[in-house]
């Protein structure tokens, strides 16, 4: 694979022989310039999008922080709930957060009418949410109501059900 483009230091576009992929990978784009070879042990993801640009888009105007947190949560709920989640995580996930942690820093608290709700039909989707909420506080220093936790803990629900398709 080739390096076509650096989107951010763990996320680059590439071609290969089946077009354009974005590979995920910690600190992947360090040093790499266009046209350098990536080789595939410093890829931890690879992705062939439809709306490629899209993610482009996306990854680029994304700090590297929140991309971590959000790769963090993943992993994490992977490991919590002993499955692989859909690939469309890393992009849903990490929109949001980014999102999320702007929103906050600019003052604005949304509430979730749904919360309760939430707590009872997807507790362990919920606690996974808990754990993601201490996690962008402890990062970003900032504060993060748990109605936060019922927002994430709906994405990780929704991309359950899609790897169970």
């Amino acid at each position: 694979m080739r390096l076509k483009k650096v989107l951010n230091n763990n996320a680059v576009l590439v071609t290969d022989g089946d077009g354009e992929k974005v590979a995920f990978g910690a600190g992947i784009a360090y040093g790499m310039r266009k046209n350098d070879l990536i080789h595939f042990q410093k890829v931890e993801k690879l992705f062939v999008m439809k709306e490629n640009e899209k993610l482009q888009q996306l990854l680029s105007r994304i700090p590297e922080e929140h991309f971590i947190i959000s790769e963090e949560i993943i992993s994490y709920a992977e490991q919590y709930l002993g499955s692989k989640l859909s690939e469309h995580i890393h992009l849903a996930l990490t929109d949001h957060v980014s999102y999320t942690i702007d929103r906050i820093k600019q003052g604005i608290h949304l509430k979730n009418d749904l919360l309760n709700e939430i707590k009872i039909l997807y507790s362990k989707e919920y606690e996974i949410g808990l754990w993601a909420i201490n996690r962008m506080k402890e990062k970003c220093n900032i504060e993060v109501t748990v109605d936060e936790a019922a927002y994430i803990a709906l994405h990780i629900h929704t991309m359950r059900l899609q790897e169970d398709e």
